[in-house]
């Protein structure tokens, strides 16, 4: 509702126009086209960010799997961003993740029997990456 500088409240609406053939009510239109415009978005966001329609092969159960698997790893991202990486991170694109995270100029070494990362001097987040590995290393996996 608008109400400043006015005597009475205005409401405020949104419109939406839709063109259809469909032999439907206008609001089972408007419900059908909203689920639709909801699934719209997650595909866009899976081709977008987890190559959903870049690794098309010749085979229709080959591109279900391949698909399957680049939706559970979105759903695992989701997951690790949740459960280790702080709160500010959790609504990160799946590519701003990988820029952040994954690209990241380090080394992987092997001494006194164990693995150790040591990252750039110059990347801005170790204070960041340190908390995650706490966090991480507290979890029972």
């Amino acid at each position: 509702m608008e109400t400043e500088g006015t005597l009475f409240p205005i409401p405020v609406y949104s419109y939406g126009l839709w063109v259809t053939n469909l032999s439907l009510t206008p609001l089972q239109i408007e419900r059908f086209y909203n689920k639709r415009s909801i699934a719209e978005n997650l595909i866009g966001a899976g081709k977008n960010q987890m190559a959903f329609g870049s690794m098309l092969v010749e085979e229709f159960w080959a591109n279900h799997a391949l698909l399957q698997v680049a939706v559970l790893a979105h759903n695992l991202l989701i997951w690790f961003q949740r459960m280790i990486a702080d709160s500010h991170r959790w609504k990160e694109r799946p590519n701003t993740v990988r820029v952040w995270l994954i690209y990241v100029a380090a080394r992987l070494l092997f001494t006194n029997n164990s693995w150790v990362l040591t990252l750039s001097a110059s990347y801005p987040y170790q204070q960041e990456w340190r908390r995650m590995q706490d966090r991480l290393a507290v979890l029972n996996l």
